[in-house]
């Protein structure tokens, strides 16, 4: 029992400190740019309007609040992630695999959203809220760059290092896939970030670098942030848009899932003849 109380109380702490720095971060943006506009208009800015604002930017004062965590989580990054070497290099033909593979996901996620939405119309407003900040090249940027980079440090790296060295394998990446669903705030995004969790850790274990997972993510939020909002544009048909989706998801995957299946599949035959 208290292995278990242990690890909830390593991960909601790491998630409370996180949070903490994104509130900070949330309420000095607030202060300076409250500063500022009422010094550009000489009144003082509404609360609903500083809400609103906040709103439409909050992806650069998540942003912000990341950065001030990763700047208190050095020390802990060079002990448990460097010096591990949780950062291997990865050869330019897995990054090509990665990059597939990140397509696929993102094939999956969209999916996911677009099923999940008609039971949970209450999603368009969120996916609105991120197609509007993809109009702001530094929101951009973090969605795309700066997330996955964060999150595969904080999720992959930390929680899920934590979770897989003290508890089973398969728990340790339900968890850690559980954890990051739910930190997305929604129902709709929890499940389908959840399920990216899961190929996340896989991908990690296989490569062993926080590398090959940063690259997935990365492919992954781009094309949903950037890509699919162009197609959907595009194409006025819910029909052929699932249809792209689901060959996407299909192909995308599979090509990059059986090679990695072929080397796991070597790895563990030549364990073998070793011992």
């Amino acid at each position: 029992m208290k292995k278990y109380l242990k690890a909830i109380g390593v991960v909601l702490g790491l998630i409370i400190l996180w949070q903490l720095a994104v509130g900070i971060s949330s309420i000095g943006y607030a202060f300076i740019y409250g500063i500022y506009e009422s010094a550009q208009t000489g009144k003082v800015v509404s609360e609903v309007f500083m809400q609103e604002h906040i709103k439409n930017n909050m992806y650069t004062i998540v942003l912000i609040g990341d950065v001030l965590f990763l700047i208190v989580l050095i020390p802990a990054i060079k002990k448990k992630l460097i010096q591990r070497d949780c950062f291997k290099k990865i050869s330019f033909s897995t990054i090509i695999n990665l990059f597939i593979l990140g397509i696929g996901m993102d094939g999956i996620v969209a999916l996911t959203g677009i099923i999940l939405s008609t039971i949970f119309p209450s999603y368009l407003e969120v996916s609105k809220t991120i197609s509007n900040a993809t109009g702001s090249y530094l929101q951009l940027f973090s969605i795309v760059i700066c997330a996955p980079i964060f999150e595969e440090i904080f999720f992959r790296g930390f929680i899920f290092g934590y979770l897989k060295k003290n508890f089973n394998i398969i728990g340790a990446i339900l968890v850690q896939a559980l954890v990051f669903g739910i930190v997305h705030g929604n129902i709709v995004q929890g499940i389908y970030a959840s399920i990216l969790g899961i190929a996340l850790a896989i991908v990690y274990l296989h490569y062993e670098s926080l590398f090959a997972c940063i690259i997935v993510h990365i492919v992954t939020n781009f094309f949903g942030s950037v890509v699919n909002g162009f197609l959907v544009s595009k194409i006025n048909n819910e029909v052929i848009i699932i249809t792209i989706f689901v060959i996407i998801a299909t192909v995308c995957i599979y090509i990059p899932g059986t090679k990695i299946y072929k080397e796991h599949k070597s790895k563990v035959n030549e364990k073998i003849s070793i011992e």
